[in-house]
Protein backbone atom coordinates (compact mmCIF):
# COMPACT_ATOMS: atom_id res chain seq x y z
CA UNK A 1 0.00 0.00 0.00
CA UNK A 2 1.62 3.30 -1.04
CA UNK A 3 0.46 6.75 -0.44
CA UNK A 4 1.08 9.13 -3.21
CA UNK A 5 2.01 12.85 -2.05
CA UNK A 6 4.52 13.90 -4.97
CA UNK A 7 2.59 16.53 -6.97
CA UNK A 8 1.22 18.19 -3.56
CA UNK A 9 2.44 22.04 -2.93
CA UNK A 10 2.65 22.55 1.00
CA UNK A 11 4.75 25.31 3.81
CA UNK A 12 7.36 24.10 5.99
CA UNK A 13 6.31 23.37 9.20
CA UNK A 14 8.95 25.36 11.88
CA UNK A 15 12.12 23.11 12.56
CA UNK A 16 10.20 22.52 16.82
CA UNK A 17 6.79 21.05 15.20
CA UNK A 18 8.49 18.84 12.30
CA UNK A 19 10.37 17.05 15.25
CA UNK A 20 6.53 16.50 16.67
CA UNK A 21 5.76 14.50 13.28
CA UNK A 22 6.26 11.15 14.50
CA UNK A 23 7.35 7.50 14.13
CA UNK A 24 7.83 5.76 16.70
CA UNK A 25 8.81 3.06 14.70
CA UNK A 26 7.40 -0.67 14.83
CA UNK A 27 7.91 -3.68 14.09
CA UNK A 28 4.29 -5.20 15.45
CA UNK A 29 5.21 -8.95 14.99
CA UNK A 30 1.97 -11.32 15.79
CA UNK A 31 0.68 -14.77 15.33
CA UNK A 32 3.41 -15.69 18.22
CA UNK A 33 1.28 -15.72 21.50
CA UNK A 34 -1.09 -13.34 22.91
CA UNK A 35 -0.46 -12.98 26.59
CA UNK A 36 2.68 -11.20 27.96
CA UNK A 37 5.04 -13.10 29.54
CA UNK A 38 7.36 -12.31 32.09
CA UNK A 39 10.34 -13.73 29.60
CA UNK A 40 10.59 -13.43 26.24
CA UNK A 41 11.28 -17.54 24.71
CA UNK A 42 13.57 -18.52 22.53
CA UNK A 43 13.14 -18.27 19.79
CA UNK A 44 10.36 -15.23 20.41
CA UNK A 45 8.64 -15.78 16.87
CA UNK A 46 8.60 -16.58 13.55
CA UNK A 47 9.05 -13.36 11.46
CA UNK A 48 7.04 -14.86 8.79
CA UNK A 49 4.84 -12.32 6.95
CA UNK A 50 4.33 -9.23 5.43
CA UNK A 51 4.69 -6.09 7.68
CA UNK A 52 3.66 -2.55 7.10
CA UNK A 53 6.30 0.21 7.93
CA UNK A 54 6.48 3.55 9.19
CA UNK A 55 9.47 5.86 9.51
CA UNK A 56 10.41 9.40 10.58
CA UNK A 57 13.05 11.87 11.66
CA UNK A 58 15.36 14.30 10.54
CA UNK A 59 16.96 14.42 7.07
CA UNK A 60 20.17 16.74 7.26
CA UNK A 61 18.52 19.91 8.51
CA UNK A 62 15.07 19.23 7.00
CA UNK A 63 12.67 15.92 8.03
CA UNK A 64 11.57 12.57 6.49
CA UNK A 65 8.30 10.40 6.47
CA UNK A 66 8.16 7.13 5.03
CA UNK A 67 5.66 4.40 4.81
CA UNK A 68 5.25 0.89 3.19
CA UNK A 69 5.49 -2.96 3.50
CA UNK A 70 7.89 -6.13 3.42
CA UNK A 71 7.71 -9.33 3.37
CA UNK A 72 9.41 -11.59 5.36
CA UNK A 73 10.48 -15.46 4.88
CA UNK A 74 10.43 -17.78 8.14
CA UNK A 75 14.13 -17.68 8.04
CA UNK A 76 13.94 -14.07 8.81
CA UNK A 77 15.00 -12.98 5.24
CA UNK A 78 13.70 -10.08 3.45
CA UNK A 79 12.03 -11.19 0.14
CA UNK A 80 10.54 -7.50 -1.01
CA UNK A 81 8.67 -5.18 -0.58
CA UNK A 82 8.77 -0.61 -1.12
CA UNK A 83 8.90 2.32 0.80
CA UNK A 84 7.52 5.55 -0.17
CA UNK A 85 9.61 8.56 1.20
CA UNK A 86 7.39 11.48 0.93
CA UNK A 87 8.92 13.92 -1.10
CA UNK A 88 11.67 12.06 -1.95
CA UNK A 89 11.90 9.12 -3.64
CA UNK A 90 10.45 5.26 -3.66
CA UNK A 91 12.52 2.47 -2.29
CA UNK A 92 12.24 -1.15 -3.19
CA UNK A 93 13.42 -3.46 -0.19
CA UNK A 94 15.54 -6.11 -2.30
CA UNK A 95 16.79 -8.17 1.07
CA UNK A 96 18.10 -8.51 4.59
CA UNK A 97 17.46 -9.82 7.47
CA UNK A 98 15.77 -9.52 10.75
CA UNK A 99 17.50 -11.71 13.70
CA UNK A 100 15.34 -11.51 17.17
CA UNK A 101 17.55 -12.53 20.51
CA UNK A 102 15.99 -14.53 23.14
CA UNK A 103 15.86 -11.23 25.14
CA UNK A 104 13.73 -9.74 22.40
CA UNK A 105 16.78 -7.43 20.95
CA UNK A 106 16.27 -6.87 17.14
CA UNK A 107 18.91 -6.08 14.62
CA UNK A 108 17.28 -5.74 11.06
CA UNK A 109 19.80 -4.55 8.34
CA UNK A 110 17.45 -3.61 5.09
CA UNK A 111 18.78 -3.97 1.90
CA UNK A 112 17.39 -1.44 -0.71
CA UNK A 113 17.30 0.33 -4.76
CA UNK A 114 16.30 3.76 -5.34
CA UNK A 115 14.82 4.32 -8.52
CA UNK A 116 15.43 7.93 -8.80
CA UNK A 117 19.33 7.74 -8.42
CA UNK A 118 19.55 4.13 -9.65
CA UNK A 119 21.80 3.40 -6.66
CA UNK A 120 21.87 0.55 -3.43
CA UNK A 121 21.61 1.33 -0.64
CA UNK A 122 21.00 -0.36 3.19
CA UNK A 123 19.00 1.15 6.37
CA UNK A 124 20.98 0.23 9.34
CA UNK A 125 19.24 -0.31 12.53
CA UNK A 126 21.71 -0.54 15.42
CA UNK A 127 19.11 -1.24 17.95
CA UNK A 128 15.79 -2.22 18.27
CA UNK A 129 13.62 -4.05 21.32
CA UNK A 130 10.62 -5.99 21.43
CA UNK A 131 8.11 -5.44 23.51
CA UNK A 132 6.73 -8.51 26.11
CA UNK A 133 3.69 -8.70 24.87
CA UNK A 134 5.51 -9.95 21.73
CA UNK A 135 3.58 -7.51 19.18
CA UNK A 136 5.78 -4.57 18.87
CA UNK A 137 9.48 -3.45 17.92
CA UNK A 138 10.75 0.24 18.49
CA UNK A 139 14.11 0.43 16.84
CA UNK A 140 16.32 3.51 15.72
CA UNK A 141 17.46 3.82 12.33
CA UNK A 142 20.65 4.90 10.15
CA UNK A 143 19.09 5.17 6.75
CA UNK A 144 20.52 6.21 3.46
CA UNK A 145 20.46 10.28 2.57
CA UNK A 146 21.45 11.01 5.95
CA UNK A 147 18.22 9.76 7.54
CA UNK A 148 18.03 9.21 11.32
CA UNK A 149 15.19 8.12 13.41
CA UNK A 150 12.47 5.63 14.78
CA UNK A 151 10.66 3.56 12.94
CA UNK A 152 7.54 0.81 13.20
CA UNK A 153 6.38 -2.58 11.11
CA UNK A 154 3.77 -4.24 12.14
CA UNK A 155 2.72 -7.56 11.04
CA UNK A 156 -0.77 -8.16 8.71
CA UNK A 157 -3.16 -10.38 10.92
CA UNK A 158 -6.39 -10.32 12.81
CA UNK A 159 -9.22 -9.68 11.66
CA UNK A 160 -11.66 -6.27 12.63
CA UNK A 161 -14.49 -4.21 12.47
CA UNK A 162 -15.44 -1.02 12.50
CA UNK A 163 -15.95 -1.17 16.06
CA UNK A 164 -12.75 -1.28 16.94
CA UNK A 165 -11.41 2.16 15.96
CA UNK A 166 -13.98 3.51 18.89
CA UNK A 167 -12.10 5.32 21.82
CA UNK A 168 -9.54 7.68 22.55
CA UNK A 169 -6.05 7.63 20.79
CA UNK A 170 -3.17 9.32 21.94
CA UNK A 171 -2.24 10.75 18.38
CA UNK A 172 0.18 13.69 18.73
CA UNK A 173 0.40 15.18 15.62
CA UNK A 174 1.29 19.23 14.82
CA UNK A 175 -0.34 20.12 17.99
CA UNK A 176 -2.78 17.18 18.06
CA UNK A 177 -2.84 15.47 21.43
CA UNK A 178 -5.95 12.85 21.34
CA UNK A 179 -8.54 12.12 18.76
CA UNK A 180 -11.57 10.59 19.98
CA UNK A 181 -13.53 8.17 17.55
CA UNK A 182 -17.05 6.64 17.66
CA UNK A 183 -18.37 3.60 16.80
CA UNK A 184 -18.92 4.35 13.03
CA UNK A 185 -15.21 6.20 12.52
CA UNK A 186 -16.09 9.69 12.77
CA UNK A 187 -13.74 11.81 14.96
CA UNK A 188 -15.68 13.47 17.85
CA UNK A 189 -13.09 15.68 19.85
CA UNK A 190 -9.57 16.82 19.56
CA UNK A 191 -7.17 17.75 22.52
CA UNK A 192 -4.25 19.67 22.06
CA UNK A 193 -0.50 20.64 23.53
CA UNK A 194 -0.22 20.96 26.01
CA UNK A 195 -2.30 18.45 27.51
CA UNK A 196 -3.81 21.02 30.40
CA UNK A 197 -5.93 22.93 27.56
CA UNK A 198 -9.18 22.63 26.25
CA UNK A 199 -10.85 20.22 23.05
CA UNK A 200 -10.02 21.37 20.16
CA UNK A 201 -12.47 22.31 17.27
CA UNK A 202 -11.92 19.35 14.46
CA UNK A 203 -13.28 17.07 12.05
CA UNK A 204 -12.49 13.43 10.22
CA UNK A 205 -13.18 10.07 9.57
CA UNK A 206 -11.55 7.00 9.73
CA UNK A 207 -12.43 3.22 7.89
CA UNK A 208 -10.68 -0.12 8.67
CA UNK A 209 -10.75 -3.05 6.86
CA UNK A 210 -11.19 -6.64 7.94
CA UNK A 211 -7.48 -7.05 7.83
CA UNK A 212 -6.98 -4.28 9.48
CA UNK A 213 -5.75 -1.49 7.09
CA UNK A 214 -6.84 1.97 8.47
CA UNK A 215 -7.61 5.10 6.14
CA UNK A 216 -8.68 8.40 6.82
CA UNK A 217 -8.03 12.06 7.23
CA UNK A 218 -8.71 14.89 9.82
CA UNK A 219 -8.92 18.72 9.46
CA UNK A 220 -8.53 20.84 12.67
CA UNK A 221 -8.54 24.63 13.45
CA UNK A 222 -5.82 25.36 16.19
CA UNK A 223 -4.25 28.34 15.76
CA UNK A 224 -3.99 27.62 11.89
CA UNK A 225 -5.95 25.41 9.51
CA UNK A 226 -4.73 21.63 8.85
CA UNK A 227 -5.48 18.97 6.74
CA UNK A 228 -4.09 15.08 6.63
CA UNK A 229 -5.05 12.53 4.35
CA UNK A 230 -3.57 8.67 5.97
CA UNK A 231 -3.77 5.36 5.79
CA UNK A 232 -1.99 2.34 8.21
CA UNK A 233 -2.87 -0.53 10.26
CA UNK A 234 -4.14 -1.63 13.68
CA UNK A 235 -2.47 -3.97 15.42
CA UNK A 236 -3.94 -7.78 16.33
CA UNK A 237 -4.35 -6.33 20.27
CA UNK A 238 -6.05 -3.51 18.80
CA UNK A 239 -4.48 -0.99 20.97
CA UNK A 240 -2.15 0.34 18.70
CA UNK A 241 -2.08 1.99 15.42
CA UNK A 242 0.17 3.31 12.66
CA UNK A 243 -0.40 6.00 9.83
CA UNK A 244 1.05 8.09 7.05
CA UNK A 245 0.65 10.13 4.52
CA UNK A 246 -0.15 13.55 3.46
CA UNK A 247 -0.44 16.75 5.61
CA UNK A 248 -1.03 19.92 4.42
CA UNK A 249 1.85 21.91 6.21
CA UNK A 250 5.05 19.58 5.52
CA UNK A 251 5.82 18.57 2.04
CA UNK A 252 7.53 15.65 3.15
CA UNK A 253 4.41 13.86 4.79
CA UNK A 254 3.55 12.63 8.39
CA UNK A 255 4.28 9.35 10.21
CA UNK A 256 2.58 8.85 13.48
CA UNK A 257 1.97 6.35 16.11
CA UNK A 258 -1.70 6.49 18.15
CA UNK A 259 -2.04 4.66 21.36
CA UNK A 260 -5.47 3.87 22.27
CA UNK A 261 -6.52 4.93 26.33
CA UNK A 262 -7.51 1.65 27.78
CA UNK A 263 -7.14 0.08 30.98
CA UNK A 264 -6.38 1.18 34.74
CA UNK A 265 -2.34 1.38 36.09
CA UNK A 266 -1.01 2.45 39.07
CA UNK A 267 2.56 4.39 39.61
CA UNK A 268 4.54 0.55 40.05
CA UNK A 269 3.74 -0.29 36.54
CA UNK A 270 6.62 1.72 35.47
CA UNK A 271 9.22 -0.26 37.27
CA UNK A 272 11.32 -2.17 35.38
CA UNK A 273 14.19 -2.05 33.00
CA UNK A 274 12.96 0.25 29.93
CA UNK A 275 14.40 0.56 26.47
CA UNK A 276 14.12 4.35 25.30
CA UNK A 277 14.57 5.70 21.91
CA UNK A 278 13.79 9.15 21.09
CA UNK A 279 14.01 11.78 18.23
CA UNK A 280 16.32 14.42 18.88
CA UNK A 281 18.24 17.55 16.70
CA UNK A 282 19.36 15.75 13.57
CA UNK A 283 20.08 12.37 15.33
CA UNK A 284 18.22 9.49 16.97
CA UNK A 285 19.09 8.50 20.84
CA UNK A 286 18.38 5.21 22.10
CA UNK A 287 19.47 3.46 25.13
CA UNK A 288 18.04 2.14 28.79
CA UNK A 289 17.01 3.64 31.83
CA UNK A 290 16.03 1.60 35.23
CA UNK A 291 12.76 2.79 37.31
CA UNK A 292 12.28 2.53 40.79
CA UNK A 293 8.17 1.22 42.28
CA UNK A 294 8.05 4.99 42.69
CA UNK A 295 8.35 6.37 39.45
CA UNK A 296 11.98 7.62 39.94
CA UNK A 297 14.69 6.61 37.55
CA UNK A 298 17.83 5.64 39.26
CA UNK A 299 20.15 5.12 36.07
CA UNK A 300 20.79 4.41 33.06
CA UNK A 301 22.87 4.75 29.69
CA UNK A 302 22.53 6.13 26.77
CA UNK A 303 23.83 6.84 22.84
CA UNK A 304 23.32 8.03 19.24
CA UNK A 305 23.76 6.83 15.64
CA UNK A 306 26.11 9.08 15.08
CA UNK A 307 27.87 8.11 17.81
CA UNK A 308 27.55 10.56 20.97
CA UNK A 309 27.53 8.38 24.51
CA UNK A 310 26.24 9.52 28.37
CA UNK A 311 24.57 8.32 30.89
CA UNK A 312 20.53 9.64 32.20
CA UNK A 313 21.47 11.32 35.74
CA UNK A 314 18.17 12.03 37.13
CA UNK A 315 14.25 11.79 36.06
CA UNK A 316 10.62 10.42 37.18
CA UNK A 317 7.97 8.91 35.24
CA UNK A 318 4.26 9.84 36.78
CA UNK A 319 1.64 6.96 36.03
CA UNK A 320 -2.08 7.99 36.22
CA UNK A 321 -4.68 5.94 36.62
CA UNK A 322 -5.58 6.00 32.85
CA UNK A 323 -2.34 5.45 31.82
CA UNK A 324 -1.11 9.29 31.34
CA UNK A 325 3.05 9.94 31.55
CA UNK A 326 4.29 12.88 33.03
CA UNK A 327 7.93 13.76 34.22
CA UNK A 328 11.41 14.40 33.26
CA UNK A 329 14.68 12.78 32.26
CA UNK A 330 18.28 14.47 32.76
CA UNK A 331 21.63 13.39 30.70
CA UNK A 332 25.11 13.24 31.60
CA UNK A 333 25.35 16.12 28.51
CA UNK A 334 23.51 18.72 30.23
CA UNK A 335 19.88 18.39 28.40
CA UNK A 336 16.70 18.50 30.16
CA UNK A 337 14.23 16.67 28.33
CA UNK A 338 10.64 17.25 29.68
CA UNK A 339 7.51 14.77 29.11
CA UNK A 340 4.35 16.81 27.80
CA UNK A 341 1.75 14.40 26.91
CA UNK A 342 2.04 10.21 26.73
CA UNK A 343 0.35 7.16 27.33
CA UNK A 344 1.14 3.37 28.46
CA UNK A 345 -0.47 0.89 26.62
CA UNK A 346 -3.03 -1.46 27.83
CA UNK A 347 -0.31 -4.21 28.06
CA UNK A 348 1.87 -2.33 30.50
CA UNK A 349 5.26 -2.58 28.02
CA UNK A 350 4.93 0.19 25.86
CA UNK A 351 5.16 4.12 26.49
CA UNK A 352 4.35 6.51 23.62
CA UNK A 353 5.37 10.50 24.46
CA UNK A 354 6.19 13.61 23.51
CA UNK A 355 9.17 15.83 25.16
CA UNK A 356 10.61 19.40 25.35
CA UNK A 357 13.86 19.54 25.99
CA UNK A 358 16.14 22.60 27.23
CA UNK A 359 16.58 24.42 23.77
CA UNK A 360 12.33 24.52 23.09
CA UNK A 361 12.78 21.55 20.22
CA UNK A 362 10.14 19.25 20.64
CA UNK A 363 10.35 15.53 19.67
CA UNK A 364 9.36 12.11 20.17
CA UNK A 365 10.25 9.45 23.18
CA UNK A 366 9.12 5.59 23.14
CA UNK A 367 10.08 3.29 25.53
CA UNK A 368 10.14 -0.37 25.41
CA UNK A 369 9.44 -2.74 28.91
CA UNK A 370 12.02 -5.50 28.79
CA UNK A 371 12.12 -9.28 30.41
Amino acid sequence: MEVDVKNRKCKKLPINVLMMLHVLIFFVITGCGGTVSKKISAPPCNPEGVWEIIFSGQRGYGTFNSYGSMAINASGEITGGSMTNFGINIETLTGGTLTITPEGAATPIIDTFLYDTNNSGKQIIPYGQMTLNKDIIVYAGDFTFDRKGLGIFMKMNGSFTTHDLKGTWVFPLDGIFSVSIDSTGLVTQCTFLPVEGDAGSCKGDFSITPQGAVSGGIETINGKTFKTDFNGRMNPNKNSMILAGWISTSFEGMAALAVRKSGTFSPTDGKGIWKIFMTTYRDVLYGTIEVNDSGIITGGDWKTVRARTGTFTKGSFLLKDGGEISGFINTSAGNTYRIIGGQMNAEKDLIGTMYIDSSKLSGVMTLVKTP
